[in-house]
């Protein structure tokens, strides 16, 4: 499924009839991988936040120098408002694909089974390219944010899940023996 994802959410422009293909694959895997959880009596959101969280750290996040280099050599405000212009694109053709798709279902009863996974397909890859774009913009602005790939795709998507950007912790201090450390000083009015 992360491959699929992946290929939906590249930068590379994908034509709509492979876009469908993608998507139509990837409802099925997640039909087949919701059958399975279901089995194991898995609860349905968490059935989908644990794939979610398994595809997020195989999000191709690129880094600022190629961000510049496939945005034309953008930089700072210029290029953040083109990655936001890019995912919106991106966000409105897998909704056109899937608006493409429940009308084939409509001509075709018997393929309405297939349209709830159809939906959490959709929902899926918008989700992936809003956390992909997440993690884009820090690399504008040169928010570092610490851990390895899949600690900071973790980072990203609860970011992401809370509307917040994510804020890198400061190092921490090691505390005095002597006691807890000293309370700030309280501003007055």
């Amino acid at each position: 499924m992360a491959d699929l994802v992946g290929k939906l959410v590249a930068p590379e422009e994908t034509d709509g009839a492979e876009r469908r293909r993608l998507l139509g694959r990837l409802g099925g895997a997640l039909a087949r991988s919701a059958g399975k959880a279901r089995a194991r009596g898995v609860g349905r959101g968490r059935w989908l936040a644990d794939v979610f969280m398994n595809i997020a750290p195989r999000l191709p996040v690129r880094d600022l120098e190629t961000l510049r280099e496939h945005h034309y050599g953008l930089t700072g405000e210029q290029l953040a408002d083109d990655l936001v212009r890019t995912a919106a694109k991106a966000t409105t053709a897998v909704g056109a694909v899937g608006g493409a798709l429940a009308a084939a279902e409509f001509a075709a009863p018997p393929l309405l089974l297939s349209a709830p996974a159809q939906i959490v397909a959709e929902t899926l890859v918008v989700a992936a390219i809003e956390v992909k774009l997440l993690a884009e913009l820090h690399e504008v602005y040169g928010v570092k944010v610490p851990g390895n790939g899949s600690q900071r795709a973790t980072a990203f998507a609860l970011a992401w899940s809370k509307q917040r950007g994510v804020t890198p912790s400061p190092p921490a201090r090691p505390r005095s023996r002597s006691g807890p450390p000293p309370r700030p000083p309280c501003a007055t009015a």
